[in-house]
């Protein structure tokens, strides 16, 4: 009974390390365009369209994010909390639009809240945030997911 328990137990463990232990990390080759990004508070609105206004971000490299669940409507209007990445932008670095990249990563939010000294409560956009590795140096950090566009 026992030696029947132990090669279970055996069989379990080697199916568990060949079909959860054999997966490979792919990276993603991209190319940086110029980030946009709708408002926040515009994206949830009911209004779509060509009239709802894109802005453009900064082309910046966060080292880290934090999430937030961030209020974007009042509750009459259908409000709620939302999940965003929450990023400083005296913490980022500039990064150029040349820069060759690929993405290793991708955040969990769909929207972004970015925070600076002129003002705490931040902007927020309708963006998420993707991972990047730059491929001369080797820097790793966060940027908006619209900065990114994937190349074949």
């Amino acid at each position: 009974m026992r030696n029947r328990l132990l090669g279970l137990f055996s069989m379990f463990v080697l199916v568990f390390v060949l079909y959860c232990g054999g997966t490979e990390t792919s990276f993603k080759t991209a190319v940086l365009k110029q980030p946009t990004a709708q408002a926040a508070n515009q994206a949830l609105s009911s209004k779509e369209g060509p009239d709802q206004p894109y802005y453009d971000l900064p082309v910046l490299l966060f080292p880290s994010y934090t999430e937030a669940l961030i209020r974007v409507k009042p509750d009459w209007r259908g409000g709620g909390k939302e999940d965003f990445c929450s990023i400083n932008q005296e913490e980022a670095s500039e990064i150029s639009l040349e820069s060759n990249i690929e993405v290793i990563g991708e955040a969990s939010c769909f929207y972004s809240v970015i925070k600076s000294e002129e003002n705490p409560v931040g902007d927020k956009y309708f963006t998420g945030l993707l991972k990047i590795r730059i491929i001369s140096t080797g820097q790793e950090g966060w940027i908006w997911a619209s900065a990114i566009e994937f190349v074949e």
